[in-house]
């Protein structure tokens, strides 16, 4: 993940407390290195849903905005997964709302071969989740601290 979305999570977690906030995320899939490198993230959407304790992205707008940035970019940048912030006090692991939606973006992803991505923005950081229901070889998560296997 590149260290400009880490400080754009960090910052819109800190703005959006006491609630939580999140968006998308957008990246560079390598298939043939069996990568993904975590390029950009989109605010929430006007019709997201946040509080205290929850975090329900809306979609207002959202296709259009992530087609305009693959547009700029020549296809490169693409949806790569979800992103949204933990209360404070709150671990960066996943809840059992968390698992549910990354089982979600597992069976999306699953058919283009890669594990659908969560960031969990809290506390103790960003931490990177990849959800996949394949048995295959993981794929690889480029972030600013390394290499994710």
């Amino acid at each position: 993940m590149a260290h400009s979305v880490i400080a754009e999570l960090t910052g819109r977690r800190q703005h959006a407390l006491p609630s939580e906030t999140g968006g998308v995320l957008l990246g560079v899939v390598d298939m043939e290195a069996r990568s993904i490198h975590i390029c950009a993230a989109l605010d929430a959407p006007l019709d997201s849903n946040a509080t205290p304790t929850n975090f329900e992205r809306g979609i207002a707008g959202l296709r259009e905005a992530i087609a305009g940035i693959g547009a700029e970019t020549a296809g490169q940048l693409t949806y790569v997964g979800e992103w949204h912030s933990h209360p404070a006090g709150a671990p960066t692991s996943a809840s059992r709302v968390d698992v549910a939606q990354m089982t979600e973006l597992a069976r999306v992803f699953d058919a283009n071969g890669v594990p659908g991505i969560m960031a969990i923005a809290g506390d103790d950081g960003i931490r990177i989740h990849a959800a996949s229901l394949l048995a295959e070889a993981p794929v690889t998560i480029i972030t600013s601290a390394g290499t994710l296997q």
